[in-house]
């Protein structure tokens, strides 16, 4: 990343610590001629591990969890994309709509918050939902806001 896209160093990733390029460059040894490196896609939604938020690895949370229902509001809770766009575009929107991840020390890039509905998680797959919820405590609930008392 570093040799083709050193402007994406410190984006978080859902590869592990263990994928350093060695295929890139075990390839570029033997000859090949290696085309299109500084095209790199950039997922735009990842679960933060709210026990370890600086943790550079995050899990993917699918396109099928905006797709079931999900809408992808910024710290002003303010809806600013498309849910349903290009991963390009979602990105894009996020890098240019959100605020900067902070948590204590630590500073991320810009991240948005997925909001759920109850139909949401039997659409996705409540199971995966339940599994990360229960790992890492990835999801609040919080009560509809027709209950909510005006404030």
């Amino acid at each position: 990343m570093a040799r083709f896209r050193p402007d994406l160093l410190g984006v978080p990733t859902t590869n592990g610590k263990f994928a350093q390029g060695e295929g890139v460059l075990l390839g570029e040894t033997v000859g090949a001629q290696l085309l299109d490196m500084d095209k790199v896609q950039l997922h735009p939604t990842g679960f933060i591990d709210p026990k370890d938020p600086s943790n550079q690895t995050k899990i993917l949370a699918p396109e099928a969890i905006r797709g079931s229902g999900g809408i992808l509001v910024n710290s002003e809770g303010r809806r600013f994309v498309n849910e349903l766009d290009l991963r390009s575009v979602v990105t894009k929107a996020i890098l240019r709509h959100c605020s900067c991840y902070k948590d204590g020390n630590h500073e991320g890039p810009p991240f948005a918050w997925c909001i759920l509905s109850k139909a949401s998680p039997r659409n996705f797959r409540i199971a995966c939902i339940t599994i990360l919820q229960r790992k890492n405590g990835a999801y609040l609930n919080f009560a509809p806001i027709s209950q909510k008392s005006p404030s």
